[in-house]
């Protein structure tokens, strides 16, 4: 299985979800998810059951991990799924989303650069009433990650839920892998939690996301840009106090003067995302709107059959 950097390069903040079929699968993903964290001195964290913790040290010291020294100077943290979302065999939404806010105060103050974590969700042996918990806490711990600018991957084992269970799970993620890439997610319900209007299947919800893409990249948008972090780091300008933006599409013109001047952007006009993250230093999320949401669905619809 081929990993392409934009698939595993999340902004800090990104909420993603990836639904595999098999464990190969899974950690093929989180190899290069974490490879990439451990590399920056971002503390790691993965949840999943003992077979898919010994998997991932495997995988990863083939890829040149060295993982015994990761946990012990704390970067790589390994915990048994169970413990993570079941402690006491119980689960409790609230409890989970005040533990992620308690390791990410921890990660600042042990200096790590960031805090990415994975895990695999569990079956709750099928009581929907849990299930459904479990997707109002996806809901409720956007927030926690936004603020401390947690890198989270929720990974769903397909042959542990019924699509109308998966089709919740990849409403409630900004940010969904399919087909082999990673993009932003058009069909997104922010804050909908288990209150969802069900797809009829998990593979078509997953046409219509990059049908989507489609459409968007057709009008020159695309979202693998505002997922990864731009090269070269961030450059303040030395005046911001005074921008000229196009009236018609938004961009900003750059700065003068030659040490400002961008040869990807014709005439030296960037979008919006890019201009604060070149020049500003800011950190970029993504997701969408209510109002860009309901276009985006409408272009959909307006679609003809396929």
């Amino acid at each position: 299985m081929s990993i392409e950097s934009p698939a595993t390069d999340f902004q800090a903040g990104a909420h993603g979800c990836f639904v595999y079929s098999d464990l190969a699968e899974a950690i093929g993903v989180c190899t290069a998810y974490f490879e990439q964290g451990l590399l920056r001195g971002e503390r790691c964290i993965f949840a999943h059951d003992d077979d898919g913790l010994e998997a991932l040290r495997v995988s990863l010291h083939a890829a040149g991990v060295d993982v015994a020294a990761a946990e012990k100077r704390g970067l790589l943290r390994l915990l048994r799924a169970a413990d993570v979302y079941l402690p006491g065999g119980v689960f409790d939404g609230t409890a989970m989303v005040a533990m992620w806010a308690a390791l990410a105060e921890e990660y600042r103050a042990d200096g790590c650069a960031g805090l990415r974590v994975a895990g695999s969700a569990p079956s709750f042996d099928g009581d929907r009433e849990v299930i459904a918990a479990f997707l109002d806490y996806e809901a409720l711990v956007d927030p926690v990650l936004h603020e401390y600018g947690v890198t989270a991957l929720c990974l769903y084992d397909r042959r542990l839920f019924d699509d109308e269970v998966l089709c919740g799970a990849v409403r409630n993620h900004a940010v969904v892998r399919v087909g082999g890439q990673t993009c932003c997610n058009a069909l997104h319900a922010p804050g909908v939690g288990s209150q969802f209007t069900p797809s009829p299947t998990l593979d078509g919800l997953f046409d219509d996301i990059a049908h989507v893409e489609t459409i968007l990249a057709r009008h020159g948008v695309t979202s693998h840009a505002a997922l990864t972090t731009q090269p070269g780091g961030a450059r303040q300008p030395a005046d911001l106090s005074f921008l000229v933006t196009c009236c018609a599409c938004g961009d900003i013109r750059a700065p003068e003067g030659p040490d400002r001047m961008d040869a990807d952007s014709p005439g030296n006009w960037l979008r919006t995302w890019r201009f604060l993250t070149k020049y500003v230093g800011a950190t970029i999320s993504h997701g969408y709107c209510p109002t860009c949401y309901q276009a985006a669905v409408e272009v959909l619809q307006a679609e003809p059959p396929r």
